[in-house]
């Protein structure tokens, strides 16, 4: 989303400042997104969708999973449908540390960034949550 204004201030126009979804949310110079509770299999299933405007993104994402019956889980980044993260959580169980993980990324001007998470082990469905946090600068 291009950033508007001679403040740097984010154009929120559109946006959904207090919901779930796919895409992400600008306030001021700030930015998030929450996925909401996204079921995912052995397919990338995206929870995350979205391409940045004019401004660069400084963010961390976290992916916390409620769920994952033991199975290898896969957290994936792709920017402009390029695979630039993929880390993969062996034998997962939702009490465990990486239930939920993050990593610190930046998202470069006009890149479209999808998020989103597959059971590397069997076809076996389980929910995850994205969100995303962080700063825009023009």
């Amino acid at each position: 989303m291009a950033l508007v204004g001679g403040g740097g201030a984010g154009n929120t126009a559109g946006g959904n400042p207090s919901g779930t979804g796919s895409s992400l949310n600008y306030i001021g110079n700030h930015v998030y997104g929450y996925s909401g509770t996204v079921t995912y299999n052995n397919n990338f299933t995206t929870c995350l969708d979205h391409t940045t405007g004019n401004e660069y993104i400084q963010c961390r994402v976290y992916w916390s999973f409620s769920e994952a019956g033991n199975d290898n889980v896969e957290m994936q980044i792709f920017m402009n449908d390029e695979l630039i993260f993929a880390n993969e959580a062996l034998n997962l169980v939702a009490s465990e540390p990486y239930a939920t993980t993050y990593v610190d990324i930046l998202i470069p001007s006009f890149t479209r960034i999808k998020i989103g998470a597959l059971n590397a082990t069997d076809t076996t469905t389980h929910p995850v949550n994205v969100t995303l946090t962080g700063r825009t600068y023009a």
